[in-house]
């Protein structure tokens, strides 16, 4: 018992044993990490991992498209507005037609 002091002194008490137990648990894991992903890059073609990131820069693509579209319908829509309004104040200050009289 007398050796362990020393041992956990010098590994920088409790704190350092637990940084040191958290580094190899890390270590092992990226290890398991790494095993499994390895299918995710085969040697030849394309991977798995290009192809999601091709697949995302064209959602990117598309979704700047349908913003543009969004954008040209508000305006379109806000130019149709614009005219109603116009009308309907022109015909405000129309004399009223008369109405045709019955037989």
């Amino acid at each position: 018992m007398d050796q362990i002091a020393p041992i956990i002194s010098a590994l920088g008490g409790l704190g350092g044993i637990g940084a040191l137990i958290t580094a190899l648990a890390t270590y092992r894991r990226t290890d398991q990490i790494k095993a499994e992903t390895k299918d995710l890059r085969p040697p030849d073609g394309p991977s798995l991992v290009d192809r999601v990131g091709e697949i995302a820069e064209m959602v990117q693509a598309l979704t700047a498209q349908v913003n543009t579209l969004y954008l040209d319908e508000v305006n379109t829509h806000n130019e149709l507005r614009g005219r109603i309004y116009q009308i309907e104040r022109e015909c405000k200050r129309c004399p009223k037609p008369r109405r045709a009289r019955r037989p």
